[in-house]
């Protein structure tokens, strides 16, 4: 195995070219424990496509023994992009050095050969990573992790809460009288209008009201509590029940007035909310589909205002407001999930799936750093049940984002020559009638920000495709197999599990997959069979 590190030399010149350090929390927890966390630095290195990671002086505790381990270098590791960030994924043996800090007693060097399993991801400006080490001589199962995840919202089940507390302006008459107070129940990550921003009158006018409450009413099966959303009727509008990832802002007395009355969010901002919480939540992946579960109804229905409202825009994490003000467009989109056509549940809770759209936003040519979610009563500014004691009701639970981590098609260059793959088969058979160039070949996965890897095994004039998905999230990974046949010059290609296409009957023009057509009509590769059976193929551009 390949050393990055082999000498002090060739360390110190890889360093000052390309490597990286990453500051930030370890936790190591031993053999299913409770995880102990402090606070480390990790080297990650790149050379010619092939990654390096170093985690020097690494410790345990146990039961309150500071063990000395040692330096754990992993080497050698193939970088997989994703478009957006870089996985890492091996699995190897390797040897724990002696710690590079003074003094005896580092155990790695007499540890022998142990095995580590490592999947991470590089980001702009963070690393991830998770470690699985098996020390077969301390009989000890351990796991690193190191970093944040983000590919989640945390706390999406809604099952804790904290108190969000409003203070009244103070009377300008009688600054020194005691300013009235209002509270209310806030998921913990989540906000309302008692921790709005804006001018201090309007904040209380808007929030001293509460909209958000805890409710023990959960989906059946569930445990926990969800987070119960309520309009009210203030009188000239209807105030919506909503909560946000972000920060709710209210800077007009209209409530249509979305230059004024929005939900934002900037991974910029140091403002930290009751629970001590920043008013942002970060997200380094590409989701696939956002999942929630709801019940939703209207004390008073609106037949022109019926639905109530849920979506999640994905930002580079700078500065974006929903909605967004008249004739405003951002452009540090990367993709967005949207549902106002949430309607009456008649009682019952429902499980909704949004899928998350990204070609909108391709032009934009933005990294995911961030995510605004927000749910609220109605899909319309100031719109729902009015009168005294009138309300809209949605209760939010379980919500999560879905990363997906199949395999959706295989091209060859241009021409599909795997199509409508079966989630429940993992092997394909296909016959070209020449060679095919790897570089051609162009798995697809139905994941949005799936690591997609393939390994190519040749055995005379049959080729194994080996292909890996690894989902966005990283906790998902599927393999499927393309073997790759030479055919005998009959210009048939075999698709899906080995079912042949159309053979040809005479002479003619045939598609990359087997369908003969009478002109080539269209850009792609064609097979053209001669009447002497003879082939060839044709690139129309």
């Amino acid at each position: 195995m390949r050393r990055i590190f082999t000498s002090f030399v060739l360390a110190t010149a890889c360093l000052a070219a390309s490597a990286k350090d990453y500051t930030g929390t370890l936790s190591v927890t031993i053999n299913n424990g409770e995880p102990a966390t402090q606070t480390t630095t990790i080297s990650v290195n790149e050379a010619d496509g092939k990654y390096s990671m170093s985690l020097k002086n690494f410790r345990l505790n146990v039961g309150g023994i500071n063990m000395k381990i040692g330096d754990i270098d992993i080497d050698n590791v193939a970088g997989v992009s994703n478009g957006q960030n870089i996985m890492l994924k091996t699995s190897q043996t390797i040897t724990i050095k002696k710690g590079s800090e003074g003094g005896f007693g580092w155990m790695g060097p007499t540890l022998g050969k142990v095995p580590v399993n490592m999947t991470g991801e590089v980001r702009d400006d963070n690393f991830y990573t998770t470690i699985s080490i098996y020390m077969a001589t301390l009989k000890q199962n351990i796991l690193v992790t190191f970093g944040d995840a983000c590919y989640q919202v945390p706390n999406g089940s809604f099952d804790s809460f904290h108190t969000a507390t409003l203070i009244a302006p103070a009377n300008t008459d009688d600054p020194n009288e005691e300013r009235d107070k209002a509270t209310s129940d806030e998921p913990d990550n989540w906000h309302s209008f008692m921790s709005a921003s804006g001018p201090d009158m309007l904040k209380w006018l808007a929030g001293y009201n509460p909209v958000t409450f805890k409710s023990t009413d959960v989906r059946e099966g569930a445990k926990g509590t969800s987070v119960l959303l309520r309009s009210l009727d203030m009188g000239l509008a209807v105030a919506n029940g909503t909560i946000t990832t972000g920060r709710m802002n209210t800077g007009s007395w209209d409530a249509t007035d979305a230059s004024s009355n929005y939900a934002w969010s900037d991974i910029t901002t140091t403002d930290k909310d009751d629970h001590g919480d920043p008013f942002y939540t970060k997200l380094y992946g590409r989701p696939d589909a956002m999942k929630v579960w709801v019940k939703f109804a209207q004390d008073v229905p609106d037949a022109e205002h019926p639905y109530a409202t849920a979506t999640a825009i994905i930002t580079d994490g700078t500065l974006f407001q929903e909605p967004a003000a008249e004739g405003v467009t951002y452009a540090n989109v990367l993709g967005e999930a949207r549902n106002a056509k949430i309607a009456n549940t008649e009682g019952k809770w429902t499980e909704l799936t949004i899928p998350f759209s990204y070609d909108a936003f391709t032009a934009n040519n933005v990294k995911g750093k961030n995510v605004l979610v927000t749910f609220a009563t109605n899909a319309d500014a100031g719109k729902g049940s009015k009168g005294e004691d009138k309300h809209d009701y949605l209760y939010v639970d379980d919500m999560s984002f879905v990363y997906n981590a199949g395999l959706k098609s295989v091209a060859l260059g241009n021409d599909l020559m795997v199509k409508d793959v079966q989630s429940d088969v993992k092997e394909y058979n296909v016959t070209l009638p020449f060679d095919f160039n790897e570089a051609d070949f162009k798995p697809v996965s139905d994941g949005a920000g799936a690591y997609v890897q393939t390994a190519f095994e040749k055995s005379g004039d049959a080729t194994k495709a080996t292909i890996s998905v690894t989902s966005n999230d990283l906790l998902t990974t599927n393999t499927y197999v393309v073997n790759i046949k030479k055919g005998d010059q009959s210009g048939v290609v075999t698709g899906i599990s080995g079912v042949a296409a159309p053979a040809a009957a005479a002479a003619g023009i045939y598609t990359i997959d087997g369908v003969r057509v009478s002109t080539m009509a269209q850009p792609g590769l064609y097979i053209i069979k001669s009447a002497d059976g003879t082939t060839k193929k044709v690139l129309k551009k």
